[in-house]
């Protein structure tokens, strides 16, 4: 099922992550006795937890290529859409939908509290500063700033 080269790849994997996580799951400093304790088993478990996690990722995505491929040869001209198209494509269910987001919006701050509310005040900033890179990025500076201007002007 595997060829060879792909258990040497896997393996030199599995001995990369073992490398990278030895100072934080082999090495144990003691401060207060003075003493370094040395946690092989460690090691051990993420080069073989690695190892399998590999070969179970080559796995799915095989399983994948190959269901893709039976779809392809299945399928009439590609017209499938995702679920999300097809409650959209509709305006009593795209209506549900806007409703339902709208309401989740509003009831968030009723139900949790102070801490939950910032924390996704933080990601929804982090969230407009990455479509305002993405914009800057696709279109440059002068339409980002004539946009900008434009907003405020309204």
């Amino acid at each position: 099922m595997f060829s060879l080269n792909e258990i040497k790849k896997t393996g030199l994997i599995a001995l990369w992550f073992v490398f990278l996580t030895f100072p934080i799951m082999v090495i144990k400093v003691d401060s207060i006795e003075q003493t370094v304790l040395w946690r092989w088993e460690n090691a051990l478990y993420v080069g073989l937890g690695t190892f399998i996690l590999r070969f179970l990722i080559l796995f799915m995505k095989s399983r994948k290529e190959k269901a893709q491929a039976a779809k392809a040869l299945n399928s009439n001209n590609g017209n499938e859409q995702s679920f999300i198209h097809r409650i959209i494509a509709h305006p009593a269910q795209r209506k549900i939908l806007f409703g339902a987001l709208l309401a989740s919006a509003v009831i968030y701050p009723l139900i949790f509290d102070t801490y939950q509310i910032n924390i996704m005040i933080t990601a929804l900033i982090y969230t407009i500063l990455f479509l305002v890179w993405v914009l800057i990025s696709l279109w440059g500076w002068q339409v980002f700033l004539i946009l900008v201007l434009w907003l405020f002007m309204l």
